[in-house]
């Protein structure tokens, strides 16, 4: 006789669904048809996940513009399309890579924290200056700023950019931000500031200058001194209003000439209407009859005159 499925073999009694009968007490069989539940349960719900991670997998993500990226998209995954218009900043303390983006509506920083920053620093993925790139990853907004989370190497794609232009100095103009440029100078100033080391370079022909900030932690300078000749190859920037070259990286800086040492003593004799102002930082010698003698804080200001013109000399109290 077939056993019924939900009856109890003690008591003969319908017990239902129950592991134990109500009613004698006696441990009930699994029915076939729970068991068959489960099981077919278990390997929908595999299946299931399955269709789930290959459907994502294969799905692409959608692409949006800076200026489109709004409150209500926060925690959304997406992915920006543009050109890194800022050096990478790399903070070994906190473990934080960040970058910005630009594209024609906007730019928006992108970051990367601890564990992710690392995988993406030692995979070669963190993009220079001028890059173009497509960032994929988790929208933020907090307090109204969007920023984009980029938590795996495998989420960015780098296209450097072509050949630099060879520009002279004097060619560069505001139409030349964000191109990527060479030119050459001489050297005029190096001065240390609380962010980059700013390099000024003076036009090999005029007076037109400009300057290039290299920052602490994107890479060490070549050693160079004044009057040294610099070739440099960046993106033209603007800062406070001045033009800037910013370099890529340590290979966009070439010192091609070294200016040589002398004292002012070895500086040879120059007419006072030969001293331009391109020869800022050169040494030179001058001979003349002293004028008119000013006291100025911590110094005096002497006016000497040859039979060409008049140049003023300041001399410090030591």
């Amino acid at each position: 006789m077939a056993k019924k499925e939900g009856v109890c073999e003690s008591c003969g009694r319908y017990v239902g669904a129950y592991n134990i009968c109500p009613y004698c007490g006696a441990r009930m069989n699994e029915r076939v048809s729970v068991r068959a539940l489960k099981i077919f349960s278990l390997v929908f719900t595999v299946i299931g996940v399955l269709a789930v991670y290959l459907v994502a997998r294969n799905t692409e993500l959608n692409e949006v513009s800076v200026a489109s990226i709004e409150e209500d998209m926060n925690y959304a995954v997406a992915c920006v399309n543009g050109i890194v218009s800022r050096p990478p900043s790399i903070n070994k303390e906190t473990k934080t890579l960040s970058f910005w983006i630009e594209d024609s509506t906007g730019d928006i920083r992108v970051a990367s924290y601890r564990k992710d920053a690392e995988n993406i620093q030692a995979a070669g993925k963190v993009p220079l200056i001028g890059d173009s790139v497509k960032v994929c990853g988790t929208i933020r907004v907090v307090g109204g700023s969007p920023y984009i989370i980029l938590n795996a190497p495998d989420k960015i794609s780098i296209f450097p950019p072509q050949e630099p232009k060879e520009m002279a100095i004097a060619e560069i103009t505001e139409t030349n931000i964000g191109d990527y440029i060479k030119t050459t100078g001489v050297v005029i100033g190096i001065r240390e500031t609380k962010g980059p080391l700013i390099i000024t370079l003076r036009d090999l022909m005029g007076d037109q200058k400009i300057s290039a900030p290299i920052y602490p932690d994107q890479f060490t300078p070549p050693e160079m001194g004044e009057m040294d000749t610099l070739q440099i190859s960046g993106i033209v920037n603007v800062y406070k209003g001045d033009l800037q070259i910013n370099p890529r990286d340590s290979s966009s800086l070439k010192i091609v000439g070294k200016a040589k040492k002398i004292t002012a003593a070895e500086a040879p004799v120059t007419k006072i209407s030969n001293v331009k102002s391109n020869m800022v930082g050169q040494k030179v010698k001058v001979r003349g009859t002293i004028g008119r003698v000013t006291k100025v804080n911590k110094g005096r200001l002497v006016n000497i005159y040859d039979n060409t013109g008049k140049i003023t000399v300041v001399i410090w109290d030591r």
